[in-house]
């Protein structure tokens, strides 16, 4: 088994620690994010909103065929593969969130927030897994973008709204 390390880039969020925290702590609040993406029905917005493709969105969409959260357990399942969840293992106010879950290999996550001044955070994400070499050889590129793009998300989500 091959250990895994990929760390985000720093990405600035100008909004309040506390609300940052609050809603990334709380897998009901993102939730309801997610709920009001589906009401809303366009992916091309979202996928704007996150910085994303929209056939990216759209294959995403595609493969998970259902998602539910309790506060502390997010479920996804995903095509062809079963259910996988997320799990919060940690939180300290208001600056670490700590995640992990199991997919073919255990894997944790790390959301770390520094506020330099009232409306303006830092966030990076840190992820940590062991897997075998193979999957080490074709999912470190894919990772590395993976992760970097879920803070780029993460800083893009309007907070406030969702207190």
């Amino acid at each position: 088994m091959a250990k895994v390390e990929v760390v985000s880039n720093v990405v600035k969020i100008n909004q309040a620690i506390g609300d940052i925290y609050g809603f990334l702590s709380d897998f009901n609040r993102i939730g309801a994010l997610v709920n009001m993406v589906r009401q809303m029905g366009n992916m091309d917005n979202m996928a704007q909103m996150a910085g994303a493709k929209a056939d990216d969105m759209k294959k995403a969409k595609e493969m998970i065929e259902n998602v539910r959260f309790t506060d502390d357990v997010c479920y996804i399942q995903i095509k062809n593969m079963g259910e996988i969840a997320l799990q919060i293992l940690e939180r300290e106010e208001p600056k670490l969130i700590k995640l992990g879950g199991v997919v073919p290999f255990e894997y944790y996550l790390w959301i770390q927030l520094i506020s330099d001044a009232p409306y303006e955070t830092r966030l990076r994400v840190t992820f940590r897994g062991e897997m075998n070499m193979i999957y080490k050889m074709m999912l470190k590129g894919k990772l590395e973008q993976g992760i970097n793009g879920f803070a780029d998300a993460l800083s893009k989500i309007p907070y406030s709204m969702f207190r």
